[in-house]
C-alpha cells in the first residue's frame, strides 16, 4: 500500500493526466475496456474541461477522480445553470481514505464559485449522500414488448439511420421540450459519431413520413439486457408512439424500455392504452442544491405560474450552512439541504413540504438523454 504523503491532491487535473483519467474511469467502469469511457462521454473527458475534473495522483498516475461538466438548463421557462457530476471512481487499492470525498467536495467548491444552481450526479451512494444529495422526481417507466408497439404502430411512419444532415432537425425537436439541457451540436455529433454507435450500440433514428422529417428516438443498448433503452426522443408525440415498433426492430431488439416524465403525459396515456404497465421511479442518479438562494431566484417564473405574482413578490429565502429558508406570502419553512431538493423536485412518495408549498412544488426535473455523464 502507498504511502498518504505520496498522493498529491485533491487537485485539478493537467492536460497530461487526461489518458491516466480514461484508464482509471475504464479499469473502474468498463472491466478494463480501453478506451470505453472516452467515447462513451467525450464532453465530460476533454482538454477543454479539465478544469472540471479533480484528481488524487501518486507517481504521474491518477488514483482517484471526479468530474464534472456545466451546461445550461431549462425548467418550464426557467434558465438554470447545472453541473452534471460523474465518473466517480478511485482504484481499490486506494479506497477508504476519504479520497473521493474530498474531490467531490472539490467539485462542489468550483460549481459555487461558477454560479451553479443545482448538481445532478450520476449515481446515489452514502458519498453523495453526505453532501445533501437526494434520487428526486417522479417519472414513469415501462418495459413494451413487440404486442404492445404493434398496437401503437403506424405504417406510414418508416425509421432510418441519422445522417449528420439530420442533426438540426434533431436540434430543433430537443429544443422544443419544456424541460431540457441547452446541448451545443458537438454534443449531437458525439451520439452520431461514438465507437458505441458504429459497433451497434448507440442508436439515433430518424422518423419519417413520406420523406419528411417527423422526429428521432435515441436507443441504447446493453450486450445483456434483452432490450432497447429508449434514451431520448423528439417529435410529435403520435408519430413516436407510431414509430416504435419500427424503432424497436431497427435497434435490434424484441422490446423497449421507456421512461417518460410527467410532461410526456400522452405518449405514456398511448402505451397505456396499448398495455403497457408503467411504474413510477426517480429520474436517474442524485440531486442536491448548489446555491438555494440562486436556485429560487432562477424559479421565480415558475412559482409565479403555480402560485402568483404575489408569491413572487412576497419570496424571501436564505442559507446559512446546511439550513436552507423559504418565505412564501407569510408562510416560512426551514429546511436541510436534502429536505430542500426532495420538497422542490419532489420524490417518487410526494413531496414533504407544508400545504402552501405543496401547492408551488415540485418543479419539473431534467432527464439526462443522450447528455448522460
Amino acid at each position: 500500500m502507498s504511502d498518504r504523503a505520496s498522493l498529491r491532491g485533491p487537485m485539478r487535473a493537467h492536460r497530461g493526466e487526461l489518458a491516466s483519467i480514461t484508464a482509471l474511469a475504464d479499469a473502474v467502469f468498463m472491466q478494463g475496456r480501453s478506451g470505453a469511457m472516452g467515447d462513451l462521454f467525450p464532453r465530460l473527458f476533454h482538454e477543454r474541461n479539465l478544469e472540471n475534473l479533480f484528481v488524487f495522483a501518486e507517481a504521474g498516475r491518477v488514483v482517484s477522480h471526479v468530474g464534472m461538466v456545466q451546461r445550461g438548463a431549462r425548467i418550464a421557462g426557467c434558465e438554470l445553470y447545472v453541473a452534471c457530476m460523474g465518473a466517480v471512481a478511485t482504484y481499490e487499492e486506494f479506497r477508504g481514505r476519504g479520497l473521493a470525498s474530498q474531490l467531490v467536495q472539490a467539485a462542489l467548491d468550483k460549481a459555487r464559485a461558477d454560479g451553479v444552481d443545482l448538481m445532478l450526479i450520476s449515481g446515489d451512494r452514502t458519498l453523495y449522500r453526505r453532501i445533501g444529495a437526494f434520487p428526486v422526481g417522479r417519472d414513469f417507466r415501462c418495459v413494451a414488448d413487440a404486442d404492445i408497439l404493434d398496437r401503437l404502430r403506424d405504417p406510414r411512419m418508416r425509421v432510418r439511420k441519422a445522417l449528420a444532415a439530420d442533426l438540426p432537425a434533431c436540434a430543433a425537436a430537443y429544443d422544443a421540450k419544456p424541460v431540457r439541457f441547452v446541448r451545443p451540436m458537438e454534443e449531437w455529433a458525439d451520439r452520431l459519431n461514438s465507437q458505441a454507435a458504429a459497433e451497434g450500440w448507440h442508436h439515433l433514428l430518424i422518423v419519417e413520413e413520406n420523406n419528411s422529417f417527423r422526429g428521432y428516438v435515441a436507443v441504447n443498448r446493453g450486450h445483456d439486457w434483452g432490450y432497447g433503452e429508449v434514451a431520448e426522443f423528439g417529435g410529435a408525440v403520435e408519430t413516436i408512439a407510431g414509430a416504435l415498433r419500427a424503432v424497436c426492430a431497427a435497434s435490434g431488439e424484441s422490446s423497449l424500455k421507456i421512461t417518460l416524465q410527467s410532461h410526456d403525459e400522452i405518449l405514456r396515456t398511448l402505451l397505456t392504452q396499448a398495455g403497457a404497465v408503467f411504474a413510477p421511479v426517480s429520474v436517474d442518479g442524485a440531486w442536491v442544491i448548489v446555491s438555494f438562494t440562486r436556485l429560487m431566484e432562477r424559479l421565480r417564473p415558475w412559482i409565479e405560474a403555480r402560485a402568483g405574482i404575489d408569491a413572487v413578490h412576497s419570496l424571501a429565502c436564505s442559507e446559512d450552512g446546511e439550513s436552507c429558508t423559504l418565505s412564501v406570502i407569510g408562510k416560512t419553512v426551514t429546511l436541510s439541504r436534502t429536505e430542500a431538493v426532495q420538497m422542490i423536485f419532489g420524490t417518487i412518495e410526494g413531496v414533504p413540504a407544508p400545504p402552501t408549498f405543496c401547492d408551488i412544488f415540485p418543479a419539473p426535473t431534467i432527464a439526462y438523454g443522450i447528455g448522460y455523464i
